[in-house]
């Protein structure tokens, strides 16, 4: 049933039966934070949400721009949606003492927190 809501966070429903069909049986990787980016919303307000977003899009860019040697916009992307902004700041902060190729390390230093945090960059089926 269609409620017209902005999000499901609004429905008192939430979350329903539809939601966790969908959320099982969804295999886009960026999708993997779509339960607790609701809740977030939920508990603190899209505002609140949207002003993390906007922060995450500021790493993405930076990541872009200075460590992107060519073939990692993919892995940044999903690293900017998916990792917590306390890892990205880490990233971004760890890489200025590294002396050897910064976009080699970063890469690996990405990884390295994201599989920390138990995330994948991977399809889930």
């Amino acid at each position: 049933m269609k409620r017209n809501y902005e999000t499901c966070a609004n429905c008192s429903e939430f979350p329903c039966e539809k939601f966790d069909k969908w959320f099982n049986a969804d295999s886009f990787v960026t999708h993997q934070k779509c339960l607790q980016n609701i809740q977030k919303i939920k508990k603190e307000g899209i505002e609140e949400v949207l002003k993390e977003q906007e922060e995450r899009k500021s790493f993405l860019e930076i990541m872009l721009q200075k460590y992107n040697p060519g073939r990692c916009t993919s892995l940044y992307c999903l690293a900017s949606a998916l990792m917590s902004i306390e890892s990205l700041k880490m990233a971004v902060k760890q890489i200025e003492s590294v002396n050897e190729d910064k976009a080699k390390s970063f890469k690996k230093l990405i990884q390295e927190l994201a599989d920390n945090e138990q995330i994948t960059f991977k399809l889930r089926k």
